[in-house]
């Protein structure tokens, strides 16, 4: 393939570390394949976020000495192998206190004594403490990994002598560290290995990739800091790829890799040419990352592009910040008579769970699936219980089951029976996704939903220093982010969502 100017300095550099700085579709891709190609005796392990990518990059590395994997799949082969019979995508605090019995344990403890709702607290906080753990790159439950929600127990355990927040902290911990040993206990049932937990393990064998010359890491500015520490600690060379303005997986315990390497004495280069769009496309995408302070542009080098109204009649892509909206949307398109899809199929965006809160709004108890939504006494105490912990999926539902209303299950169910789903992706009027789901894909037409952050609400920067500057974007940079990664999938025409116009047009 023909290089452009910043591929070939990437290609024909050869550094113990390198980190290459790619915005939104640079051509990374084919930048590592060309990497390759240029030393094809060399052994590589090529690491991916997740299992579509991994398919995909085989192919595109076929013929070469290239292994592309996730990390899951690297420990799995290690580590989770001999948890197949126990494997789970995830726990629930209900779970937790079951497995546990939490209520019990702490009233023998400390004389606990609280309704329901308040375990589920006590059990979400322990939950989070061991997820946060299984993130870090620490070989054993701390007090640094107690979830900040420890500071709500305070008024749990009003009136209950000695227990300060150092105390409850260490109360959290054990019963964190009692939640690790039973799931990594291949005999215990009560608990599931979650693949963050056979990971951990991996992360904490020590392993050695020594077979490999190279190891190459897609995505690294949402690097898992568990697979951070294997990776540095090998002594292979190691090229580091990514965006840091597409770093949105924060939530989840993500940290960026590229800064790091960088400290750690790594050769910096940049992609900024982008083969999907044109120059309009790029300058919303330049206006978005000034507000983060960015000096470097990405260039559109795709030729003719456009920001405004879709055509009707032209199918589109609708991205939205979250599974509410693309239930919005798709309620709409229904309505309309409108051929959608959804993005990695409607199983993911989690449906039904709107469905079970609807039901709990309802009262109708015996119709609730989620055992986790059927341990709540009513609406209210779900509710209570979402603002208590800062569900960010819990939240959002309950919002919709109260817009809907007695329209959810009727929406729901044309949505399992996939009335007017159009067969494939392709022949869809409408596609529907959230920005995470949309993350390396790209669409000719692409239109921005409503639930975005506001940049509107964003004060003028430039009057504050570069201290107050980062204290103000710290709490907002994430979302930026999303915001970037949703208007970059566009190739062709990007509509804009209200509030980015009336941004852009101040």
């Amino acid at each position: 393939m023909q290089l452009t100017v910043e591929q070939k300095s990437i290609v024909e550099t050869d550094a113990p570390i390198l980190v290459v700085r790619a915005f939104a579709g640079a051509g990374k891709t084919s930048t590592l394949l060309e990497f390759a190609k240029t030393r094809k005796y060399k052994k590589m392990l090529y690491l991916v976020l997740n299992k579509s990518v991994q398919i995909e990059a085989e192919q595109k590395f076929k013929g070469t000495l290239v292994k592309p994997i996730t990390s899951h799949a690297l420990a799995f082969r290690h580590t989770g192998a001999r948890y197949k019979h126990k494997l789970i995508s995830g726990l629930k605090p209900h779970e937790v206190e079951k497995a546990l019995r939490l209520a019990d344990e702490l009233g023998r403890e400390i004389g606990y004594r609280g309704n329901h709702n308040d375990d589920l607290v006590i059990a979400s906080v322990v939950l989070e403490t061991l997820i946060k753990f299984l993130y870090s790159p620490d070989r054993e439950i701390q007090g640094k990994h107690v979830h900040e929600h420890y500071k709500r127990l305070k008024k749990l355990f009003n009136g209950i002598g000695g227990l300060d927040e150092n105390a409850i902290k260490q109360l959290i911990v054990i019963q964190a560290k009692r939640l690790w040993s039973k799931m990594i206990d291949i005999d215990d049932r009560d608990v599931g290995m979650l693949h963050d937990g056979y990971l951990k393990l991996f992360q904490l064998s020590d392993p050695v990739l020594s077979e490999y010359d190279y190891l190459l890491v897609d995505e690294s500015q949402d690097m898992n800091p568990v697979s951070m520490s294997i990776i540095f600690k090998q002594t292979s060379q190691k090229v580091f790829v990514g965006d840091s303005h597409q770093a949105i997986y924060g939530w989840r315990g993500a940290r960026n890799a590229l800064g790091f390497a960088l400290k750690q004495g790594g050769v910096d280069r940049y992609l900024t040419g982008s083969f999907r769009f044109g120059p309009n496309i790029a300058q919303v995408a330049n206006k978005i990352l000034a507000i983060k302070g960015e000096t470097m542009k990405v260039h559109g080098l795709s030729g003719t592009d456009k920001i405004g109204k879709i055509s009707d009649g032209e199918a589109k892509t609708v991205i939205s910040r979250s599974n509410a909206g693309v239930f919005s949307q798709t309620a709409r398109a229904i309505n309309r008579k409108q051929s959608w899809w959804h993005v990695g199929g409607s199983e993911g965006y989690r449906f039904e769970q709107i469905l079970d809160i609807y039901h709990l709004w309802k009262r109708q108890f015996n119709l609730i699936r989620d055992p986790f939504i059927r341990s709540f006494t009513d609406f209210t105490e779900l509710k209570v219980y979402a603002e208590e912990v800062e569900d960010a999926e819990i939240k959002p539902r309950c919002r919709i089951t109260e817009e809907y209303g007695d329209a959810v299950p009727d929406i729901i169910d044309k949505i399992r029976r996939k009335v007017g789903a159009a067969p494939t992706m392709d022949a869809a009027e409408i596609v529907m996704s959230t920005a995470h789901k949309a993350k390396g894909l790209e669409w000719p037409y692409v239109q921005l939903d409503e639930d975005f952050i506001e940049l509107c609400e964003i004060p003028d920067l430039s009057k504050y220093s570069e201290v107050e500057k980062r204290e103000l974007l710290r709490p907002i940079e994430e979302d930026l982010n999303i915001l970037y990664v949703a208007a970059t999938r566009a190739q062709k025409n990007l509509q804009l969502n209200f509030d980015l116009a009336m941004y852009l047009g101040r």
